[in-house]
């Protein structure tokens, strides 16, 4: 039997087996040994061509935090050659074999033939698991068939949720771990340098690419405003507001650059309660 794209002791791990394909036709019929769970496709492991101990993963995507039930169905292609197959699952989010625990309840299972049929597997795992896997560990086998793997995954297409936002200041992250709120305060900085943040988007399949700069430089105006910063996401604008009190009266006040209009909820005038007009050359910043 050959199989398209597959060379002769060339090293492959797990692919789509297409039973319907013209290589794997009975004088033009379909095989029922080749015939998947459902459908038409299944997923395929075959053996080492010198059959020894094979060591091939099947990582799940990215789970929600919850406890459910794993599902799958799997069958050995030939009754003199079973399969083995181990489950394993881990608590951080990495794709590393070596960080995987096998989960014991499970076992080390061999996996019988049947012309049609497939047996059903089930485990369970609770919300702390990160991955699963399904690890396939026979020697001396031929082909391990398995197919239906079913389990709750993270809602939205492929798997891509948003997680939260990274903010970086002049190239350096500030925040440890995905920033879930559309805000975020800059504290302790130098009045004395001009500073360039960005923004990304965290996924659970990786990282967005940097928004666009968003340029913030001191008015010099220390003796009448502190050095907070706060970075906010708005609707396609990423918006810096500088946490400012007026200086004649203290309160704190919408300020703006001369010509642009406040991008503040506040909607305050730019005057304070005492009727004295503000600096028009600091206050809120912002970048659309």
């Amino acid at each position: 039997m050959e199989i398209p794209g597959h060379a002769y002791k060339a090293e492959y791990s797990w692919f789509v087996f297409d039973y319907t394909h013209e290589n794997f036709l009975n004088n033009g019929n379909l095989n029922d040994g080749f015939a998947p769970h459902g459908g038409k496709l299944f997923l395929a492991m075959m053996n080492n061509w010198n059959d020894s101990a094979l060591d091939e993963w099947l990582i799940s995507a990215e789970l929600p935090p919850m406890k459910q039930t794993v599902e799958f169905f799997a069958k050995s292609y030939h009754t003199s050659y079973p399969e083995t197959i181990e489950v394993y699952v881990v608590t951080e989010d990495t794709t590393d074999p070596a960080k995987f625990t096998k989960v014991e309840a499970f076992g080390t299972v061999e996996v019988p033939y049947s012309q049609k049929a497939y047996t059903r597997y089930t485990f369970d795992i609770d919300e702390t698991v990160k991955r699963f896997a399904i690890r396939s560990c026979g020697s001396n086998n031929y082909m391990l068939m398995i197919d239906d793997i079913s389990f709750t995954r993270y809602a939205g297409i492929d798997g891509i949720v948003l997680r939260g936002y990274n903010i970086y200041r002049d190239g350096v992250k500030l925040n440890d771990i995905p920033v879930a709120k559309t805000s975020f305060v800059d504290t302790n900085l130098d009045d004395n340098k001009k500073h360039v943040y960005h923004v990304t988007g965290v996924y659970y399949r990786g990282e967005s690419e940097l928004s666009a700069p968003c340029e913030y430089s001191s008015s010099g105006l220390n003796d009448l405003f502190g050095n907070t910063l706060s970075v906010k996401a708005g609707d396609d604008c990423v918006v810096r507001r500088r946490k400012r009190h007026c200086g004649c009266c203290g309160w704190p006040c919408a300020l703006r650059r001369p010509g642009r209009r406040p991008h503040s909820s506040a909607r305050r005038p730019l005057a304070c309660h005492r009727r004295q007009p503000h600096l028009q050359s600091a206050g809120e910043i912002v970048s659309e």
